[in-house]
């Protein structure tokens, strides 16, 4: 094998960093992928990409936003137990100004997960594939919110469920906490926090 043809992940990461690269290379991936193609991200993407996809897989009961929001703040959750040095930004993949705006804007959000529409249905028990890929899905921004709202923000919210559930249930592990349903961590958040 051709070592210096061969391009691995660190490879792709290290050529994003250099903002000529940023520009042609790889032209598969959009703006806002390439901007979290940071060195520093390299080994917590990894791993989270290896929890989704192989050690905590999506188990296909995940059928509202709910569900989604904390199994990927599941995820997280577990990344600060493998990163405890990783600040906050760096586990969710976030700027310190995209956390910032989370954390600012937090209560607001949690209003508009919970506000009862004309048919008596919130948006966080949506059951819509496309309504709940527009609170935890890449991108530029939360869709279902705005263009300034930071990407993901359903899944933040996720994060700071399952912290605030641990938080109150010192006593449960992480495996038993993994086993938990979604709605189990309704009583225990807290947007004002």
């Amino acid at each position: 094998r051709d070592v210096e043809r061969s391009r691995g992940l660190g490879d792709v990461y290290k050529r994003q960093a250099d903002t000529s690269i940023q520009k042609i290379y790889p032209p598969q991936f959009y703006s806002y992928m390439k901007e979290d193609m940071k060195p520093e991200l390299i080994a917590v993407n990894a791993m989270y990409g290896w929890l989704y996809n192989k050690t905590y897989p999506i188990s296909g009961d995940e059928n509202t936003l709910i569900d989604h929001m904390v199994y990927k703040g599941k995820v997280r959750y577990l990344l600060e137990a493998m990163f405890p040095q990783e600040t906050e930004a760096v586990i969710m993949n976030y700027s310190e100004e995209e956390l910032a705006w989370c954390y600012k804007k937090q209560l607001a959000v949690w209003r508009e997960l919970t506000r009862v529409n004309e048919n008596n249905e919130a948006p966080i028990y949506e059951k819509k594939k496309s309504e709940i890929s527009k609170w935890v899905a890449p991108g530029p921004f939360t869709s279902a919110l705005s263009e300034e709202a930071t990407d993901r923000m359903g899944e933040w919210v996720g994060l700071q469920m399952v912290r605030d559930y641990m938080r109150e249930n010192p006593e449960m592990s992480i495996p038993d906490m993994l086993d938990q349903n979604s709605r189990k961590f309704l009583k225990f958040y807290n947007p004002k926090r």
